[in-house]
């Protein structure tokens, strides 16, 4: 997973040659790379970084150099296209010490500049120190799947992957943002870029962050967006199914680049079954599936389904079967490393998953997002219906309708009520 961590100190003169309290951001994150630590420090910032190994075991240790030792790179991710942008920078004369990704970034930085993120393909959370220049780039993946938390005051700004490492800086008071609280009981989590912890925010999806000394100004920037073109009207839907399916096996076939043992969790349903199918077209040897049942509960329990889509696959698969009642065993654990706010049950078979996983394998491949991108839930079916809601007279939708819709509990156990519940949510 990885994690990192970084101080800029804005006054110079303060000569930070202490580098105690980016050692104690990286220990506050340990568990987010266990195999390796490392750290680097000069008189206006210190980098941090704790690594799991994933690509170049060997020699991908970081923090990573360019050639004249004049940039710095900590990086928390995975680059797809590594391979490529090395064999493409390599004909613009950049010369390599490592076969890692991470050092891939630091030399595409110097090439493209900021523009070097729109060459990533990927997921990563990245912070580059330019020695000479004192000037910090920090980026983050297009669809924020990395992490990536900064505060910033007049004398510091202060970056990492997890907010319990914020927190042991004495300038971080330990107080709850308002508007993030309220947006939690709204959404149930936080959207951002609030954090829950009043000056702290997160760097947007898609955006980059420059920071110069010498001009002491903080330079925002989006790089991409989801596209908010009208796309042309599909009317081959054979074509459409080949078209995903090659895509579809092109992405997953890159993130099974890796030096250590993979797997995928496998829940049963279309998504990850559709990631585990094409897996194992890819893979020469079986691959390792896992998946988590439920005692006493087989309205929730999709184990069965799970196990038919892996003896289909003839994967390496395995089974933890859990009990609600035992959670007080692990929901501290589960809440501590949250660092805020999230109220999703989904987090509790996650965890159970994911520590199944760790004994077995160090990657693993999963189907979220799958109903986001394909609107696989039927709650997205009410901003459809909600175009033509609101075309109704404000009479009718007002003091019919929705003073109807009001008597009715908010309950799912019946068709009556369930459709009430429903209705709700179009207006």
């Amino acid at each position: 997973m990885c994690g990192i961590n970084g101080i800029v100190f804005k006054n110079i003169s303060l000569k930070n040659l202490n580098n105690n309290k980016v050692n104690e951001m990286n220990n506050k994150i340990k568990h987010r790379g266990p195999d390796d630590d490392g750290i680097f420090i000069d008189e206006a910032c210190s980098l941090g970084m704790r690594r799991l190994s994933i690509i170049d075991i060997d020699n991908g240790k970081q923090p990573i150099f360019n050639e004249d030792k004049s940039k710095v790179i900590v990086f928390n991710g995975e680059i797809y296209n590594y391979k490529e942008l090395m064999s493409s920078l390599k004909n613009k004369g950049h010369i390599f010490e490592t076969n890692s990704d991470t050092e891939v970034i630091l030399h595409a930085y110097e090439e493209y500049g900021s523009n070097c993120v729109e060459f990533l393909h990927g997921m990563f959370a990245i912070a580059i120190w330019d020695i000479k220049r004192k000037e910090l780039f920090l980026a983050r993946d297009r669809i924020g799947k990395k992490p990536l938390y900064y505060f910033n005051n007049s004398s510091k700004l202060i970056f990492g992957s997890e907010l319990k490492s914020l927190m042991i800086h004495e300038e971080i008071k330990k107080e709850i943002d308002s508007d993030a609280l309220e947006n939690f009981l709204r959404f149930y989590y936080i959207p951002q870029p609030l954090s829950i912890i009043k000056d702290v925010h997160q760097l947007m999806p898609g955006h980059y962050l420059k920071y110069s000394i010498e001009t002491n100004k903080i330079e925002i920037n989006k790089y991409w967006d989801v596209s908010k073109e009208r796309k042309t009207e599909i009317k081959n839907y054979d074509q459409i199914k080949k078209d995903l399916k090659i895509e579809m096996t092109n992405v997953v076939k890159e993130r099974m680049i890796s030096e250590v043992p993979l797997g995928a969790f496998l829940s049963g349903g279309i998504d990850s079954s559709i990631i585990v199918g094409l897996m194992s077209s890819i893979s020469e040897d079986p691959i390792n599936t896992f998946t988590i049942g439920y005692k006493n509960m087989k309205e929730y329990d999709e184990s069965e389904l799970a196990r038919k889509v892996a003896n289909l696959n003839k994967t390496n698969h395995t089974e933890l079967f859990i009990d609600f009642n035992n959670l007080n065993d692990v929901i501290e654990e589960i809440t501590n490393n949250m660092d805020e706010p999230f109220a999703d049950s989904s987090a509790i078979p996650t965890y159970y998953v994911s520590n199944l996983t760790k004994n077995h394998a160090t990657v693993a491949l999963s189907g979220d997002g799958g109903d986001e991108l394909f609107a696989g839930y039927n709650k997205y079916t009410s901003s459809y219906y909600q175009k033509y809601y609101s075309r109704l007279p404000f009479f009718l939708r007002k003091n019919i309708i929705e003073n109807s819709l009001s008597l009715l509990p908010s309950d799912n156990r019946n068709s009556i009520t369930s459709f009430g519940t429903k209705a709700k949510k179009i207006y």
